[in-house]
């Protein structure tokens, strides 16, 4: 879920392309919508847009590695699972590939470095291949796991709690054993919840498990969720999670989830692309996130308002470019 969430947000800014210009005597980025570059990121290959494609790539890099690869006379762009790439090094000890060999299937070929962004999360124990947030979790994910796995085969016996069942004389092991079945056979699983036990012979039940009530606990269920979402950098609120939620704290949770999640892995995934592939086939141009329609970064009318008159009180504004400002 927070992957994806991730993956989903960071799609939602369209990728655009940009070309250097002299603005009133200044060099300045502006936007282009025409060109090879435009046209690439319009419609990166025939199966996918580019927003699915940065959807995909994010998936990949939470991973711990991700890739795109670009073929330029097919002029597309697509992304390849980390599991299916290999770097190429010249020597030995070399930090930086030379090219990539991309394996799957029926599906073999090598690619020099100039045709492939590889973007990989920092790894302090190595300097080639990305380190996943998910690595350190892994305690977690077994707790989850094995908490779950409890309470589902609680529920699996019927809510029969495990017992012992104690008799006056001593049994056979072959007694014991029918005894055993017979009380699964009657008491075990959902359909038999609920069953009255006759007990013969002086047979008494000791119940030796705890209760659902003690079974259950919130530190179980909340800690692995919320330690998972942390270390993502996910608010709860994009994990469905309206515990403790209101309309003004969930829309502060998703500014910050912007501006300190969403926004550093763009400036990463633009900054690669920038660095690796678009200057060996567009050098006068670069790629960039138009974030202007993302709702989570816009101030809203009163928190504009407020800010044009916090302005004009102080004698920065008049109230005339106060009101061009608000669209008045």
């Amino acid at each position: 879920v927070a992957v994806n969430a991730i993956g989903k947000s960071i799609s939602e800014a369209p990728i655009i392309a940009q070309r250097r210009k002299t603005v009133n005597s200044q060099q300045a980025w502006v936007g282009i919508n025409t060109g090879p570059l435009a046209d690439l990121l319009a419609k990166p290959n025939q199966y996918d847009s580019m927003d699915i494609l940065v959807w995909r790539l994010m998936l990949a890099v939470m991973s711990g590695h991700g890739y795109l690869a670009y073929e330029p006379e097919e002029k597309t762009l697509s992304d390849i699972a980390p599991q299916f790439v290999v770097p190429v090094y010249q020597l030995i000890d070399d930090r930086y590939p030379v090219a990539y060999d991309i394996n799957f299937g029926p599906y073999r070929k090598l690619y020099p470095k100039e045709q492939v962004v590889s973007i990989a999360l920092p790894n302090p124990g190595s300097p080639a291949g990305g380190s996943s947030p998910m690595w350190p979790l892994q305690e977690d994910f077994r707790i989850d796991y094995y908490y779950k796995r409890h309470i589902g085969k609680y529920f699996k016996n019927g809510a029969i709690p495990t017992g012992a069942i104690e008799t006056d004389h001593e049994l056979q092991p072959s007694q014991a054993e029918e005894l055993r079945q017979n009380w699964n056979a009657t008491h075990g699983g959902p359909d038999n919840q609920h069953k009255i036990a006759v007990l013969h012979s002086g047979g008494k039940f000791h119940d030796v498990s705890p209760s659902i009530d003690k079974l259950v606990s919130d530190l179980l269920t909340k800690t692995p969720r919320e330690t998972i979402l942390a270390t993502f950098g996910v608010p709860p609120v994009l994990a469905g999670i309206f515990e403790y939620a209101n309309y003004a704290n969930a829309k502060e949770q998703i500014k910050i989830f912007w501006q300190h999640t969403i926004l550093p892995l763009q400036r990463i995934v633009l900054g690669a692309t920038n660095s690796q592939l678009v200057p060996n086939f567009w050098p006068d141009q670069r790629v960039a996130a138009d974030v202007s329609q993302i709702t989570a970064l816009q101030e809203d009318e009163g928190e504009r308002a407020g800010r044009m008159a916090n302005l004009k009180r102080s004698g920065i504004i008049t109230p005339n470019e106060a009101r061009e400002e608000l669209g008045w």
